[in-house]
């Protein structure tokens, strides 16, 4: 839809039959594309790329800098882009529609563009802690420190960094300690039988074979546990 242009009160003054005088006719009114109120030109603004001439629309200043925020805001989104084309917003564009906003977006700004080329590196890893954002390049060897939260991971054992230990140790304690593990479930299997009420795991020291679930108080037999204890 072309931009609407109208003289400030001129419509006013169509209202009531008068002609508007003609400091009244030079401040233009326009109509911002966005939230659809009149202001007067001042108040509205391009992205100044190359190919500006060609946007038949505007948006005021307010509706810029709300649109920019919420880009920023949202961490997903690695490009902030002209509100009139697809074509990115560049420095040239931010550092001239930063001096009409509110809040300083400017250095907001930089700071997304250099985490979105970061995160572009292949040598790039996010911090994997499920509450922070952080994350860094990692150029050499296995450990990541993250600049954001401080956590220290090894990147070769996708675990929290094993300090004073290598990658083989730990791999090998770790070894150890699954056997150990499964030596001890083994056992339990082989000493236990489950509640036929609840399944939890019940072990006998002696006695008869009357049983009662400490979980669910359900009385069994030890030997035929489908069976109801006479004793």
């Amino acid at each position: 839809m072309p931009v609407q242009t109208r003289p400030a009160k001129k419509r006013a003054a169509e209202q009531d039959g008068a002609e508007p005088s003609e400091a009244t006719q030079s401040v233009q009114m326009l109509e911002c594309q966005t939230c659809y109120e009149d202001g007067p030109g001042l108040a509205f603004g391009h992205a100044v790329h190359a190919d500006v001439s060609g946007h038949e629309h505007f948006n005021c200043y307010n509706c810029w800098e709300r649109c920019i925020k919420d880009r920023l805001d949202d961490e997903k989104s690695a490009e902030i882009s002209c509100l009139h084309c697809p074509r990115k917003l560049e420095e040239q564009d931010m550092r001239i529609l930063n001096k009409h906003f509110a809040t300083d977006l400017y250095a907001r700004w930089l700071d997304h563009v250099a985490l979105a080329l970061a995160k572009a590196d292949p040598k790039w890893k996010s911090c994997p802690s499920q509450t922070c954002p952080g994350g860094c390049i990692v150029d050499d060897g296995y450990i990541f420190t993250c600049p954001t939260c401080n956590l220290r991971y090894c990147t070769s054992c996708n675990i929290p960094m094993h300090e004073d230990e290598s990658c083989s140790q730990y791999r090998n304690r770790d070894a150890r300690i699954i056997a150990d593990e499964q030596a001890s479930l083994a056992k339990v299997a082989e000493i236990s039988k489950p509640c036929p009420k609840c399944s939890s795991k019940l072990s006998k020291a002696g006695g008869c074979d009357h049983m009662t679930c400490a979980i669910c108080r359900h009385d069994f037999c030890w030997g035929v546990p489908r069976c109801v204890p006479r004793c």
